[in-house]
């Protein structure tokens, strides 16, 4: 409009009076220029036009600000390399320096007697080392805490429960009271555990399992009335508490997940697409879904499913007969189906028993009591509400419903089909590192949860779908599901959000394009969740031999520099991923030099 155009002219003509002498002869200069280019060439004039002045800008403020020319030059890389390698020896000193200050802390404390024998401990040694008339814990606490008790166990172990038996109801008793998985510890039974430290540190995820106690029966009768405050009958977990009166820190890193696969339908169902996990630096030659779906023709009988049920124990037979030897849990929906494996476990342990197989004996005896580092990761056999805090490199699910004698499909979901049931579903489809197998009697799509009342069943079903798309390789599918689950993620094709994160990397694009004119293969936005390495250099056989980075959205989801520097790094480079990253001021100042920088570390892989 006339309007719009007369505050730009205005606002040119203030500019230009604001300009000193050689301002306004360089602009007339230009002028001339501009009028002498014809057609499409114009565009291509003003950005190099464009481009002139943001160079000289910017040696203008590294000429102002030196440090910021040695963020992008060659010392920067040395830098990062020390600052990494420095971070990593302060964690090794951090650990031996507490137990110095511990052990100092005991030594200093010791007093002698005239035969020069040490007393200051001797009574509390008498009490632990008696056979008879044994002392409690709590008795010891009581006479022995200020006596040495608390130098010589500093910290301790113990449910919410124990801690209010065994301690003393003290303000401050504990330098720092930490609970973990505060979203199972109902509010009533952190409160005291609270109030015995001067600083506390609550962790959890409300995404995964509440409080759950069928055995007890909370007080919610006319007794609220008289709870001045309502915050304490709105929250039912410590950690619901916690959140609604603390700041909050949310950790984005997912650490178990190999696979992006395994963690892509938790990350878009449960935490709106934030989760990081770095993707792996490698190809397959054939196609292995980290996700399998196994079609049973099992039947729903006495609330079990036998058939599936046997296929699972012949699943693991098979598996605990690979070299690599997974660890192995199965997760039922169901407590008669965990049962029947158990039963079925037993018996061929027992066949094989019979049958002298003494060779899958050891093997499958071995896999069920595997321990490492003094850990239990041998094979369990758990319902849906029993395995939150569990992780092994292979999960098998035996979904168990099927349709009955009559043709009908059994679906009673039990506590899934509850308010929060689908924390126990994320709960149980995070706990494989390597691989997840999904035992089905049923078509994902014959599954009716229109009536479901909380979404426990219905993304179920929806997991179930997601599962068999993997399994098939039919990754458009698997797409449409995640994008239906209501975050709006950048692989989805309609989005508007992709092209808003293509102008972004735009430095990105222009590396891929100088690359691509060189004879190299390049895939973009390497990665399935928020974070993604921006280009990748593919060989023949489709692994990627070297990432790059760019000052991008990716590059600056970092939140701190020690989380761009150098755990992210660490993560890459255990993953298998040799990267580097280019600098926009190196590029803009010599595009040239980076490309060939970049095909010189391609050769030399």
């Amino acid at each position: 409009t006339f309007a719009e155009a007369f505050e730009d002219l205005r606002g040119l003509d203030n500019l230009i009076q604001e300009l000193n002498v050689e301002e306004k002869q360089l602009l007339v200069v230009l002028a001339d220029e501009i009028g002498k280019v014809k057609g499409t060439e114009k565009e291509a004039f003003l950005r190099g036009v464009e481009n002139s002045f943001l160079l000289s800008w910017i040696e203008l403020m590294e000429a102002h600000s030196p440090v910021l020319a040695e963020v992008s030059s060659r010392r920067m890389p040395r830098m990062r390399e020390d600052f990494r390698q420095k971070v990593s020896e302060r964690q090794e000193k951090v650990v031996q320096l507490i137990l110095r200050k511990l052990k100092d802390e005991i030594l200093d404390n010791i007093t002698y007697n005239r035969l020069k024998n040490p007393v200051t401990y001797r009574d509390i040694g008498h009490q632990v080392r008696k056979q008879r008339l044994l002392w409690s814990v709590r008795q010891l606490i009581r006479e022995f805490w200020d006596d040495g008790l608390s130098r010589l166990m500093p910290c301790w172990l113990a449910s919410p429960e124990s801690v209010a038996a065994v301690f003393p109801m003290e303000k401050a008793f504990f330098d720092l009271v930490i609970f973990d998985e505060a979203s199972q510890c109902y509010v009533e039974r952190a409160l005291p555990v609270m109030l015995r430290g001067k600083n506390c540190v609550i962790a959890g995820d409300d995404k995964q399992l509440p409080p759950f106690d069928m055995y007890n029966v909370k007080v919610e009768d006319s007794e609220a009335a008289f709870v001045e405050d309502e915050m304490a009958i709105e929250v039912e977990s410590a950690l619901d508490l916690a959140r609604n009166i603390f700041a909050e820190c949310k950790l984005m890193w997912h650490y178990r997940s190999q696979e992006e696969e395994l963690i892509n339908f938790s990350n878009h169902a449960f935490y709106d697409g934030r989760l990081n996990i770095i993707p792996p630096a490698r190809a397959f030659p054939e196609f292995i879904p980290p996700i399998e779906f196994l079609r049973v023709e099992g039947f729903w009988k006495q609330n079990r499913n036998f058939e599936e049920a046997q296929h699972v124990v012949e699943l693991v037979e098979t598996l605990i007969q690979r070299k690599d030897q997974p660890s192995i849990g199965i997760v039922t929906f169901n407590y008669f189906q965990k049962e029947l494996i158990r039963d079925l476990m037993d018996q061929r342990l027992q066949a094989l028993s019979n049958e002298k197989n003494e060779a899958l004996l050891a093997l499958l005896t071995n896999a069920i009591e595997r321990k490492e580092d003094e850990e239990y990761m041998g094979i369990f056999v758990k319902n849906i509400e029993n395995v939150q805090g569990d992780e092994r490199d292979i999960i098998i699910f035996s979904v168990g419903y099927a349709h009955n004698e009559k043709g009908k499909l059994v679906s009673n979901f039990g506590l899934l089909s509850q308010k929060g049931g689908e924390n126990r579903l994320n709960v149980a489809i995070t706990r494989a590192r390597k691989k997840v197998y999904v035992a089905c009697s049923f078509d994902p799509e014959t599954l009716s949860v229109e009536g479901a009342k909380y979404p426990g069943p219905i993304l179920f079903k929806r997991y179930l779908q997601y599962a068999q798309a993997i399994s098939m390789d039919r990754k458009d599918a698997a797409n449409r599901i995640l994008a239906q689950l209501g975050e709006g993620d950048d692989e989805v094709e309609d989005g508007g959000l992709k092209l808003r994160i293509r102008r972004e990397i735009d430095l990105a694009d222009r590396i891929a394009h100088g690359l691509e004119a060189i004879g190299l293969s390049i895939k973009r936005n390497v990665g399935d969740t928020n974070y993604k390495v921006d280009l990748a250099v593919l060989d023949r056989e489709g692994n990627y031999i070297l990432g790059i980075e760019c000052e991008g959205k990716n590059f600056f989801n970092g939140r701190s520099s020690k989380e761009r520097e150098v755990y992210r790094t660490n993560l890459l480079e255990g993953r298998g991923w040799k990267v580097h990253r280019v600098w926009a001021r190196n590029y803009f100042m010599n595009p040239n030099a980076c490309i060939q920088e970049i095909e010189a570390l391609v050769k030399a892989v």
